[in-house]
């Protein structure tokens, strides 16, 4: 009976051990995909499936980027789902991938901006 515990305290012991290796090595894929950043920028206009974005490429300059989409599209407005026909000039929108045929377009009607709080005068 003792040898019985013995073995299972192992059989446990072991299964904790590799329980910890497959999360360190789930970890570090993880770690190891690069993360993408999102197209983002405002919608000029939507034509079918083609939706038009005004990126900034600096404070000067912004340049109009045309975003494919298809009926895989996930489209969010405001948090709620949508459909690309929803998404109307003036809106912020984040496209993924930033390339190709955009799998999710999430879009705001406004940005979020904090407030500047005043210097003190002295």
């Amino acid at each position: 009976m003792k040898a019985l515990v013995k073995v299972f305290a192992l059989l446990v012991v072991l299964g904790l051990v590799g329980s910890a290796e497959a999360k360190k090595e789930a970890g570090d894929k993880a770690a190891a995909a690069p993360k993408v950043k999102p197209l983002r920028g405002v919608v000029k206009s939507v034509d079918g499936t083609n939706v038009t974005v005004t990126v900034k490429v600096s404070k000067e300059e912004s340049k109009d980027v045309v975003v494919a989409t298809d009926d895989k599209t996930e489209v969010t407005v405001d948090g709620q789902a949508a459909k690309v026909a929803d998404l109307k000039a003036g809106l912020h929108v984040a496209v993924l991938p930033p390339e190709g045929t955009a799998t999710k377009i999430a879009a705001r009607t406004a940005v979020a901006r904090p407030k500047k709080e005043a210097a003190p005068k002295g």
